[in-house]
């Protein structure tokens, strides 16, 4: 169902030591590549995507509605010398637009390195005046990198205090280095894409680990615990997410939905209790999940061939709703169970 772009090397400074590239991921269900380029800058490439929407009036020889992603590294560090780098490549961007209709629906995401909304190249990215005019989705301006700046939970680096596997930045949740910047046509009703609002945000970040590693956010968060963790080991950025609304209709054809697995979960003297038939044995994995995505319970089990009755001591939790999860090579299914003490 994922596709990903070609993997291009680095046109724009190919004898650099750091010669970091873009790619995409696409779902093939929602989305096909018309074009992928390279727009290169003084110093690194960005890479862009022309992405169109498998819309089912296209059997008809309608056309379609196109989408253009551009992906960015610009030169990190502080000081005059490398603000004026970043400065430099988002010229070059700005003048690649030159070619775009106004009114393209665009994204342009990546990390920016950006250290306050005041740098040239920030504003410049911003100016109303740019051929395709961008805005920052959350408008949120100020100096990122100071610790009086006071919307901590938009901070994107580092995931960890200290550097792990002797790769990437430490130095603890401290940067707004990574935007997904949106084109205003997307904030135009008229249009067939649009930005969903209060959408955007910096994913894993619930503004409570300020400084410190994307751990130390896991007490309160919507976000379930394995995947705080993989935030945590997978990279020193966190992902920025936001969502797009489209009332186009695609042209995907409806899959079979398999038959959920059959079990049954009940909650007695502290204890939860799941109830469920085998045609041979099995391995499977239990989760129990709070309503708010919290993993309190994961688990591995072998049951045997037959009717089977397995118990977890869940003593420490309380009342309440909570959803139970099986899988395995049946595949999957979840239940809602209510806790009555």
């Amino acid at each position: 169902v994922y596709q990903a772009s070609t993997f291009i090397p680095q046109v724009s400074n190919p004898n650099t030591s750091w010669p970091l590239q873009q790619g995409i991921v696409f779902n093939t269900r929602v989305f096909g590549l018309a074009e992928e380029s390279v727009v290169t800058s003084t110093y690194r490439d960005f890479n862009r995507f022309k992405l169109y929407f498998n819309d089912e009036a296209l059997e008809n020889g309608a056309d379609t509605t196109f989408l253009y992603v551009y992906v960015t590294h610009l030169k990190s560090s502080q000081g005059a010398d490398n603000e004026q780098l970043r400065l430099e490549m988002v010229e070059d961007f700005v003048a690649h637009l030159e070619s775009m209709p106004s009114d393209a629906m665009v994204l342009l995401g990546g990390d920016f390195n950006l250290y306050d909304s005041a740098e040239p190249a920030y504003q410049l990215l911003l100016n109303e005046s740019n051929p395709v005019v961008f805005l920052d989705p959350i408008d949120a301006p100020g100096e990122w990198h100071s610790s009086s700046y006071p919307f901590k939970h938009i901070l994107t680096q580092s995931t960890r205090a200290k550097q792990i596997y002797n790769d990437g930045a430490g130095g603890g949740l401290d940067d707004r280095f990574d935007f997904v910047l949106t084109s205003a046509s997307l904030f135009d009703s008229s249009m067939p894409i649009n930005f969903v609002e209060d959408s955007y945000s910096a994913f894993g970040n619930n503004g409570d680990c300020y400084n410190g590693d994307i751990l130390d956010c896991i007490p309160n968060n919507q976000v379930p615990d394995d995947v705080m963790h993989a935030l945590y080991y997978m990279s020193d950025h966190l992902p920025v997410v936001l969502e797009l609304e489209t009332e186009i209709n695609l042209a995907i054809s409806p899959r079979a939905e398999p038959k959920p697995f059959e079990f049954q979960a009940t909650f007695y003297q502290g204890k939860l209790e799941i109830h469920s038939t085998f045609r041979a044995p099995t391995l499977f994995k239990v989760e129990l999940f709070s309503l708010q995505g919290k993993v309190l319970l994961n688990e591995s089990v072998q049951a045997s061939t037959g009717k089977t009755t397995i118990t977890f001591n869940v003593s420490d939790l309380g009342s309440g709703c909570y959803v139970v999860r099986l899988s395995g090579e049946f595949g999957g299914s979840s239940k809602k169970v209510l806790w009555v003490e």
